[in-house]
């Protein structure tokens, strides 16, 4: 059996707030999730999942490391790293990509200097296999 969690992260930067608590509690309670928010600057809930649930098992989902290690491949082997394609959740993983307003430049109006992901990383993050490993 397989429970899965939605973490949402970065709950410290609650003005660059792209989804409410209580709207992702409702989808994780429609969904069957378990949720939790979480901060590490302000070290909020980032140990307390695995004390909430300790016959639980996490894993890891690398965001930047797969492209900025030049030998990622090597640098996850011995994690023994799980890859799913990507065809049969792409639509999904485009909408969650979108949801993604800070990423796309569209939270910062007056600051045309800030942070855009470029295209061919929505690209990438859309296309290439998905990648998880085991917590230790």
């Amino acid at each position: 059996n397989i429970v899965i969690m939605l973490v949402g992260n970065k709950s410290d930067l609650r003005h660059l707030r792209s989804v409410q608590t209580e709207d992702a509690k409702a989808f994780s309670e429609k969904e069957g999730l378990s949720f939790i928010e979480t901060s590490a600057l302000e070290a909020t809930n980032v140990e307390e999942r695995r004390k909430k649930r300790p016959d639980w098992i996490f894993h890891s989902y690398p965001v930047w490391s797969r492209w900025d290690d030049p030998d990622f491949a090597n640098s996850i082997a011995s994690y023994a790293p799980i890859f799913l394609a990507p065809e049969e959740h792409e639509a999904h993983k485009r909408t969650a990509i979108a949801a993604h307003r800070s990423q796309l430049g569209q939270v910062v109006a007056d600051d045309p200097s800030g942070f855009v992901l470029p295209s061919g990383f929505i690209e990438r993050f859309a296309s290439e296999d998905e990648i998880f490993w085991r917590m230790p």
